[in-house]
């Protein structure tokens, strides 16, 4: 049985891997493959830390508002001249801190973590919103945008940070208490064990792949915003829900990621293609998140 279970996870693996490659190529070939290649690119670092979050029992719903804010930071540091790798070395900085204060209201606050980070993420919004006044900052680094490499150096990092969480939720103990803080997060604080860092370092973790999609953000849109995020909030809960990651009982797997997000991105694509208007879409997140907590909540209760 566990032959086949590893048997049937790598097949799941190299089967989500051959749909980028193929997606990576017709993308340097017409105009429709490339949109879908930069769209997986961008939200699935956003899905990565969103699953992170989830499979610890945490429903982010401020990891938009994060991305937004950041992105007007990184724009107004790129348009007064700083260099980029500082410029975005702030970013990342900006994150981890906005991670931090996550986990650390998530762990102290012991409420529904909903209601933790939805209050995040309206107070976030709005406060860039009112320095912005929901403007566009304007920088000028197409450069990095259009450049090949950027894209290829992107796919490489995907690559390996796929590996990576493969890693880390299968072999390691932080995996494992990744899962416990999802199934039972009692247990944990009847451990002995420092819930407060815990959930500190998952936060960080998670706010990471969203500083990794911000600046993919930052460099396409050649902007930032305090909405620049908010287009990928309903898109990205409805990805994970699709790959099965769920926030009821610890479970969810990388590969499901993968799959839940090509599926948003594609079926975003055939949207675009058909001219369906776009609330066709956002209705159906919906329901994808609907019948995925359904789903999740059933067999939790199994």
């Amino acid at each position: 049985m566990r032959v086949q279970k590893i048997f049937r996870t790598n097949i799941v693996n190299l089967m989500v891997w051959a749909a980028f490659f193929l997606l990576w190529a017709s993308g340097m070939m017409n105009h429709a493959g490339w949109s879908v290649m930069r769209q997986l690119l961008t939200m699935i670092f956003m899905t990565f830390g969103l699953m992170i979050q989830m499979i610890s029992g945490v429903l982010d719903l401020s990891f938009a508002a994060e991305i937004s804010a950041s992105t007007c930071i990184g724009a107004c540091l790129l348009r007064a001249g700083m260099p980029l790798i500082p410029a975005l070395t702030v970013v990342l900085v900006f994150h981890l801190t906005a991670g931090a204060i996550k986990g650390f209201l998530v762990a102290q606050l012991r409420v529904n973590p909903v209601i933790v980070t939805l209050a995040l993420q309206i107070i976030v919004s709005n406060l860039f919103g009112l320095f912005t006044g929901d403007h566009m900052i304007i920088f000028n680094r197409k450069d990095v945008y259009a450049n090949h490499t950027f894209w290829l150096c992107l796919f490489v990092l995907a690559f390996v940070l796929t590996v990576l969480l493969c890693f880390l939720l299968k072999r390691t103990y932080y995996g494992k208490y990744l899962r416990i803080l999802g199934e039972n997060p009692k247990a944990v604080l009847e451990s002995g064990l420092n819930y407060t860092a815990i959930h500190v370092i998952i936060s960080m973790a998670s706010s990471v792949f969203y500083g990794i999609a911000a600046m993919i953000l930052l460099f396409i849109t050649s902007s930032g915003s305090s909405l620049n995020g908010s287009h990928y909030l309903y898109p990205v809960i409805a990805a994970a829900c699709m790959g099965g990651i769920s926030f009821l009982n610890g479970q969810g797997r990388v590969s499901g990621a993968w799959i839940g997000t090509l599926t948003i991105v594609l079926f975003t694509q055939i949207i675009v293609m058909l001219g369906i208007q776009s609330s066709f879409e956002t209705i159906l997140e919906g329901l994808i998140i609907i019948i995925s907590s359904l789903l999740a909540m059933r067999t939790a209760n199994n």
